[in-house]
């Protein structure tokens, strides 16, 4: 990226070039992008709908692997913390989030274990590119947004797996 774009973009955003630089060299958002594409188009024929969550949670079958639940127990604990989860969820109601939120993580069902994933995969794309994680703060939440990149790679990798059955 040129200099005098990264100095025009910290302008805009009012911040730092070095923070901008610091963007840019964590190809975060890029890394994030792509795989949001790639998952879009190979696990929802392109167009995830956020309505439709609920039928595509149905779609996984067992979440046995363990990166998956790993990563899907981490949003699970993250949140409990209720001003974690009203930033998460930005402006959208709780729903089926909240009894699957306060039921023990061994206690959840691969479905609700899927669908939370979806969710959170899909709020934080939403809150990048629209609502409330800013550009300024999107390193803010690297450590959340790779394991989204996780989620992700093992939606496609499912749906690839299926393909070839």
């Amino acid at each position: 990226m040129s200099e005098k774009y990264e100095e025009w973009l910290a302008d805009i955003l009012d911040t730092r070039t070095e923070k901008i630089a610091e963007l840019f060299a964590s190809r975060l958002a890029l890394t994030f992008l792509i795989t949001w594409s790639v998952f879009e188009q190979r696990c929802f024929n392109g167009y995830l709908r956020v309505n439709a969550l609920k039928c595509y949670a149905n779609d996984m079958g067992a979440c046995t692997k363990k990166d998956a639940l790993e990563v899907i127990q981490y949003f699970h604990e993250r949140y409990q913390d209720k001003s974690k989860l009203q930033n998460l969820l930005h402006k959208q109601k709780p729903g089926e989030l909240k009894a699957i939120l306060s039921t023990s993580f061994p206690e959840l069902n691969d479905w609700q274990k899927w669908y939370l994933s979806l969710v959170v995969i899909s709020r934080y794309r939403n809150n990048m590119f629209h609502g409330n994680k800013t550009v300024q703060n999107w390193l803010h939440f690297n450590e959340q947004i790779e394991k989204c990149i996780c989620l992700m790679q093992i939606w496609i990798n499912s749906k690839m797996d299926e393909t070839k059955s």
